[in-house]
């Protein structure tokens, strides 16, 4: 009896040690979980990076675009206008000052042309009543009738001159008589449009004239300033479309911002190590971006 006690205990003894082994084998449960938390953290980190990555990428792709057509809109705005600042504000301003300039040249042609016309008339006026004056006065009368006089020698001088029986100096002093004679009547005539009624006709005259020249130079800046504001009129549709392309570079050059800190972020969050995490993710940490173009 005590035998089968001893053995039974034995047994005992041995069953307790085989199951207390056989626990200890058995796998962790938390510790296998805390595996496969961590293999689908990576996973998530990488689907994210690769999100981002695709986001950085069109966003700049998206940049690029936008700023080859401000290039493309710009160059076209140069060679329809011609000048070297083709932003909106500078062709603004310019075709602003060209329409206050052409306002002023036309208000200056208005005011011009109404002093031709009464500088002409005024010329006209006098000179007739001059003409007047001349043709009554007694002297101006007789003075002419000395040039009738001195032409008929000289026509008489010439033709005995061509028949051999006068010589060249009797001609050359009819000719001399006869202009003198003319001098007198032309003195006379000065004479009576003298004071202020001639010295008046002179300066009207020399005004008359510089006028007529100002018209001509204004003319020609009145077409010429016409002529730009048609330009700068028909480029304002491209200038409007180089402001709305510019606004979307802007808008996009803040979403490539965005999309290169958030790629920034989870590449940091993926590693915490750049070296590591460009050998391991198979790509560097995306450059700041550059500026925004300024307005040219």
């Amino acid at each position: 009896m005590k035998r089968f006690i001893c053995l039974g205990v034995v047994l005992a003894c041995v069953t307790l040690t085989l199951c207390g082994r056989a626990q200890v084998a058995v796998p962790d449960p938390n510790a296998g979980a805390s595996r496969e938390n961590r293999e689908m953290a990576q996973a998530w980190l990488k689907q994210q990076l690769a999100m981002r990555e695709r986001a950085f990428e069109q966003a700049r792709q998206e940049l690029d675009q936008r700023h080859d057509e401000l290039m493309k809109i710009q160059s076209e705005l140069h060679a329809a206008t011609g000048r070297a600042d083709v932003s909106p504000e500078g062709l603004q301003k310019a075709a602003s000052r060209l329409d206050d300039e052409l306002e002023s040249l036309m208000l200056d042609e208005v005011g011009s042309r109404a002093r031709a016309d009464a500088l002409a008339r005024t010329i006209a006026e006098q000179t007739n009543r001059v003409k007047a004056v001349a043709t009554d006065d007694d002297a101006i009368k007789e003075l002419m009738a000395v040039v009738q006089v001195r032409d008929v020698q000289l026509q008489r001088a010439q033709a005995l001159h061509k028949q051999g029986a006068a010589p060249a100096a009797e001609v050359d002093q009819a000719q001399a008589a006869l202009a003198e004679a003319k001098a007198m009547i032309a003195e006379r005539r000065r004479a009576l449009a003298g004071g202020p009624t001639g010295d008046g006709l002179t300066a009207w005259n020399r005004e008359l004239l510089n006028l007529t020249i100002a018209e001509k130079e204004r003319q020609a800046r009145l077409v010429y300033i016409q002529a730009r504001l048609k330009t700068l009129t028909e480029a304002m549709p491209k200038v409007e479309q180089s402001q709305n392309i510019r606004e979307a570079m802007r808008a996009a050059m803040a979403a490539a911002e965005r999309a290169r800190m958030e790629l920034e972020q989870i590449r940091m969050s993926a590693g915490g190590n750049a070296d590591r995490q460009q050998s391991a993710l198979g790509a560097p940490v995306p450059p700041p971006l550059p500026p925004a173009p300024e307005s040219k």
